[in-house]
């Protein structure tokens, strides 16, 4: 799990901006002021990132929205005022990227048939593999996935032989194992990126604070 997360105790440019303000507005509506600011730049930058993600994986939108989220927004209180964005570095099923099903559509799967082609994903844009053997199945939940006959080992895929049960590891009866993908997230965890994120929330989050002080100024102003 990678968390980013936007501040504003500690902020010492939102804490300028919310000194001009005092006198002519309370505490209370700087304090909540300050937590929508936050969540507000907290969203764009979760927005930001899942575009980045996109222009490199074809992960899909159903996905993309599960392993990053908003996981703690900020409240306007003086403990609460900070957001945190989470990014899930845990793996994904291969049937969330680009996939098509190379098998007969009438082919029983769960048997084994040395006629099955596999499937052909495409995680990494531009950057295509045929899954051989493997084959596209709906589950009872409703969950559609790639599977294959075997198991995961220290993260990398045995097949078995569906005929006696075995892999190269030793014996057992044929398993049937979704097959994943490490998430994309994975890449944002660099100096660039981190710095990418980090000038965002510096040139943007102050100026929103500002403008939303000012908005909140001038209806008072006007009552």
């Amino acid at each position: 799990m990678f968390r980013i997360s936007v501040k504003y105790e500690g902020n010492k440019s939102m804490q300028k901006v919310a000194d001009e303000f005092r006198g002519q507005l309370s505490e209370k509506e700087i304090a909540k002021t300050a937590a929508f600011a936050v969540n507000t730049t907290a969203r764009r930058v979760l927005s930001m990132v899942r575009k980045e993600a996109k222009k490199d994986y074809t992960i899909s939108n159903k996905y993309l929205q599960r392993m990053a989220v908003l996981s703690k927004p900020a409240r306007g209180n003086a403990s609460g005022l900070y957001a945190e964005v989470s990014y899930n570095f845990g793996t994904i099923p291969m049937a969330g990227f680009k996939y098509k099903n190379l098998n007969p559509k009438k082919q029983k799967y769960f048997a084994f048939n040395s006629k099955l082609k596999g499937v052909l994903v495409e995680i990494k844009r531009g950057k295509t593999q045929i899954l051989r053997h493997a084959f596209v199945k709906s589950l009872a939940s409703g969950h559609i996935g790639i599977f294959d006959h075997g198991k995961y080992e220290d993260k990398k895929f045995i097949r078995q032989n569906v005929l006696t049960g075995t892999t190269a590891h030793g014996g057992g009866k044929p398993l049937i194992t979704e097959l994943k993908s490490a998430s994309p997230y994975t890449m944002y965890t660099s100096k660039s990126m981190s710095k990418k994120i980090q000038k965002y929330v510096d040139d943007s989050l102050t100026e929103r604070f500002r403008a939303m002080l000012k908005i909140k100024l001038d209806k008072i102003s006007n009552r």
